[in-house]
C-alpha cells in the first residue's frame, strides 16, 4: 500500500477549528484510509481555477510538503448521488453507474479535494487519507474550513 497521508493522518480525525463555520467548530470526523480506485472524484480535474493554474501547483505543493488536509468524502447510496446529480447539474461528473444498477449500494464520493484525488493516482499513490463527513450538505459547508489556509489557490476567498 502507497498511502498520500495527511499532516494530521496521525491525529486520525478532522477538527473544524475554524471560525467560518461557527456551528461545526470543534467537531471531529474520523479519516480512513481508502483505496483511490475506490472514491469516486465529484468534479473533473482542475487545471485551471478561478483563471489561474491550479492542478500543477497542487501537485507540486504536494510532492514538497506532502498533503496538509485529508480529502472529505460522503459516504453515500447512489440514490443519494443522484439527488445531488440533480442539484449541481453539470458542476459534477456524470455518475459511475447505470441508473438501472441497485441505487442503495453505497459509494465514497470525494466532496472537498477531487483535484488531491486525481493527484493521488497520477503519483501512484494507492490510498488516500479521507475525512469521511456525514452528508453533503455538511462537507458543502467544510469546504470553506479547509481552503481557509490556502487563499493563493482560492483567490483568497475561502468561501467559493
Amino acid at each position: 500500500m502507497k498511502l498520500l497521508k495527511s499532516k494530521i493522518h496521525d491525529i486520525g480525525y478532522y477538527e473544524v477549528v475554524s471560525n467560518l463555520e461557527p456551528k461545526f467548530k470543534g467537531q471531529k470526523y474520523p479519516i480512513k484510509q481508502i483505496a483511490v480506485d475506490e472514491i469516486w472524484a465529484s468534479v473533473p480535474r482542475a487545471d485551471i481555477h478561478l483563471g489561474k493554474p491550479f492542478y500543477t501547483p497542487v501537485r507540486e505543493d504536494i510532492e514538497k510538503n506532502g498533503m496538509h488536509w485529508p480529502i472529505m468524502v460522503v459516504n453515500c447510496t447512489r440514490q443519494e448521488l443522484l439527488g445531488q446529480k440533480s442539484k449541481w447539474g453539470d458542476k459534477i461528473n456524470d455518475p459511475p453507474f447505470w441508473i438501472g444498477e441497485d441505487l442503495a449500494e453505497r459509494m465514497y464520493v470525494v466532496w472537498g479535494g477531487s483535484n488531491r484525488l486525481w493527484i493521488a493516482r497520477d503519483l501512484g499513490y494507492t490510498h488516500i487519507d479521507a475525512a469521511v463527513i456525514p452528508t453533503f450538505n455538511v462537507a458543502h459547508k467544510l469546504q470553506k474550513t479547509m481552503r481557509e489556509d490556502f487563499p493563493h489557490y482560492y483567490g483568497g476567498h475561502p468561501e467559493r
